[in-house]
């Protein structure tokens, strides 16, 4: 019997017991850095803008505010005085176009603090200097570690639907006494993070929670991890935070397959090799998340051949009665298995569909049909 499932026995020791209520209560890794809070005024808004035009542009605009600006040609300097400069921020972004927004660099810096050489590299897009006061709340849910993590099982594509693996998916919990237990959906966390350039704390913050999850309710079945490879930087890092915390709760390391979403990753794909490489020299499986049709999909299949494949639920929607999806879905099926790539149907709804991609040659099966994302973990038999 495994060190983890001595401690989950009835029978397990004090020392034990603390022990595991230590690592579930353990501060993650990563979120001990600093976060950036809110934008408090008064203070100065330091702009850099992307041509002369839109300097002028801007400097007309503030000069029938009356604000006192310094500086000149593409820098600016604005003197604020409210409390909370978002309103100011908003109304200045909406005298540029899209395209002028995001390549503006802006810096808020409070009244009285000293610019330095850090405060370059902290310079941040117009729109993301936004987001970022809009992010209170995702900041304080990440300083809160309220991030709630559900389970969906993945079965083997057989009548028996027997067990293989859950999907770990990310849900918020919010502190307004008033909402009750209403969830926020990933959705929301993951637009507000990537807007205000947080994208890599969400990201590290959600992987290591379903880490600790997974220990918290004794998985002993595999177990997929989403991650966003644009979001690490740095593979050597990421990993030696994950592996730590995989030896400290006494998890095994090929139990977990981590799962690059397909919309998340970069067109250039040597970061993201390099990255599935570092995994699975780490001991851990990994996986490709909603692949669909075209190009671009099979690309990626050859030139990364991960460990498992999921077929996007677009492609898995109706295929048992669209012969275009079916001539899809075939074929991503057939590749793969040429490949030495495990199949995961995902987003299977109905009889029909699971019928035909166990029919076809998926491996494994995960949607509505088996069993919505649940905390604890479902548990077979799964409803009829």
């Amino acid at each position: 019997m495994s060190t983890f499932r001595q401690l989950l026995r009835p029978s397990a020791s004090a020392r034990h017991r603390a022990r595991l209520s230590a690592i579930r209560n353990r501060k993650p890794a990563g979120l001990d850095r600093q976060l950036p809070g809110p934008l408090l005024g008064p203070g100065v808004l330091h702009l850099r803008l992307p041509a002369p035009h839109t300097a002028d542009k801007l400097g007309q605009w503030l000069a029938q505010r009356r604000l006192p600006t310094s500086g000149g040609g593409v820098c600016l300097s604005i003197a604020l005085e409210e409390h909370d400069p978002s309103g100011f921020i908003a109304a200045l972004s909406e005298q540029l176009t899209s395209p002028e927004q995001s390549a503006t660099r802006a810096l808020f810096q409070p009244l009285g603090q000293e610019l330095s050489h850090q405060d370059y590299f902290a310079m941040q897009t117009l729109d993301g200097l936004l987001a970022r006061q809009e992010a209170a709340w995702l900041l304080g849910l990440l300083s809160r570690q309220a991030l709630a993590m559900h389970f969906q099982p993945i079965v083997h594509a057989t009548p028996e639907r027997r067990l293989f693996a859950y999907e770990c998916l990310m849900r918020g919990r919010g502190d307004d006494p008033a909402a009750g237990a209403a969830l926020i959906p990933p959705s929301r966390m993951l637009d507000v993070a990537r807007r205000a350039e947080l994208s890599d704390r969400l990201d590290h913050a959600a992987r290591e929670a379903a880490l600790r999850a997974t220990a918290q309710h004794g998985v002993a079945a595999k177990v997929f991890v989403n991650f966003n490879a644009a979001a690490i930087f740095d593979p050597r890092e990421c990993l030696r935070d994950t592996i730590e915390l995989v030896e400290e709760l006494g998890l095994r390391r090929e139990q977990f397959v981590f799962e690059a979403v397909e919309s998340e990753v970069e067109e250039d794909l040597s970061h993201l090799r390099a990255l599935l490489a570092c995994f699975r020299r780490a001991g851990f499986a990994v996986a490709l998340d909603d692949l669909s049709s075209g190009y671009a999909s099979l690309n990626r299949l050859k030139r990364l051949t991960p460990d498992y494949i999921k077929l996007d639920r677009e492609v898995i929607a109706g295929v048992d009665c669209d012969p275009y999806k079916a001539t899809i879905a075939a074929k991503l099926l057939e590749t793969a298995h040429a490949l030495g790539i495990k199949t995961v149907a995902e987003g299977v709804e109905t009889a029909g569909e699971f019928a035909w991609t166990a029919a076809h040659g998926a491996d494994f099966v995960q949607g509505f049909y088996v069993a919505q994302p649940a905390v604890p973990p479902p548990q077979s038999p799964w409803p009829a």
